[in-house]
């Protein structure tokens, strides 16, 4: 069997690289043209009382908790009250590595399911209850 000169390693490795590169090219494209159907609320966004229990149905996907088909709300907001009411309540406590002395802000993300969350039309808080406790969270309009 003859051994593959140098030239040709490289040739193989060129087009091995080429190949991954194209591959990763199209799943990112396939994975953008399937996120454009979906439409994410906002301020103006009125969200009727909603169970979400973790489901594939009504859950979370992502940073996002589907309350309709097709439509999310971001699990970027961030809890108003600063001092978390029950820590069971909590999926999360903040990052594993934390690497700045700025406390935690739990988040929607954070929230452990089941729940159920509403929003009003043309407001920014979304009210959730878990557990008979009422949490209020501030949607987020900007990335920190």
């Amino acid at each position: 069997m003859p051994i593959m000169n140098q030239m040709g390693k490289r040739n193989v490795i060129a087009i091995m690289i080429i190949v991954i590169v194209s591959l990763f090219g199209f799943f990112i494209y396939i994975s953008n043209e399937s996120a454009a159907k979906y439409l994410e609320a906002d301020c103006k966004t009125e969200i009727k009382p909603t169970e979400f229990d973790g489901s594939v149905t009504n859950g979370s996907l992502r940073g996002g908790l589907f309350y309709e088909k097709n439509k999310f709300l971001s699990t970027s907001a961030k809890l108003i009250d600063k001092n978390p009411i029950d820590k069971k309540l909590w999926d999360s406590h903040g990052p594993l590595f934390d690497f700045d002395n700025n406390p935690h802000h739990y988040t929607l993300d954070d929230l452990s399911f089941p729940y159920i969350l509403s929003k009003q039309s043309d407001n920014d808080t979304i009210v959730v209850i878990k557990n008979g406790i009422t949490l209020k969270f501030i949607m987020s309009l900007t990335q920190d």
